[in-house]
């Protein structure tokens, strides 16, 4: 029984994060971050700064990270620094987060090597979003 409802639980939270998607894609109108906040329920929302160290520049590194954050349904950005490393911010449902602070520390992109990956300035119990996508600054 537990597994079941487990598994409606899990459906419930797809759907939502589909329509929201699904507004976004079409094009409709963009979505407010009060939209999104209406169509999550009661998903609790965060936010955060990344910085990754390591062979993260010229390895398609910002590219992959947006399509994560797009399949994940995470809204913020991205870009190369002076330094070499790449940082950005993420901000979306939490526990979509914890899904993108691992790609962030541990996959990234086929060519990169990650050093480390610092997190910091992490915001929870965010009342709405505050970026309409994720973008790849330059």
């Amino acid at each position: 029984m537990h597994i079941i409802l487990a598994v409606t639980a899990t459906a419930q939270i797809s759907q939502k994060s589909r329509i929201v998607q699904s507004a976004l894609s079409k094009g409709q109108a963009r979505a407010s971050a009060s939209l999104k906040r209406d169509h999550l329920g009661n998903m609790s929302l965060a936010s955060f700064h990344y910085e990754v160290f390591g062979k993260v520049q010229g390895v398609f590194f910002r590219a992959c990270t947006a399509e994560e954050a797009n399949n994940l349904g995470i809204v913020g950005w991205v870009r190369n620094t002076s330094s070499g490393s790449v940082e950005g911010e993420a901000h979306g449902p939490t526990a979509k987060l914890a899904l993108f602070k691992d790609f962030l520390q541990h996959r990234g992109s086929p060519g990169s090597r990650i050093d480390r990956c610092e997190i910091t300035r992490e915001q929870k119990d965010l009342l709405e979003l505050s970026y309409d996508d994720f973008t790849v600054r330059r």
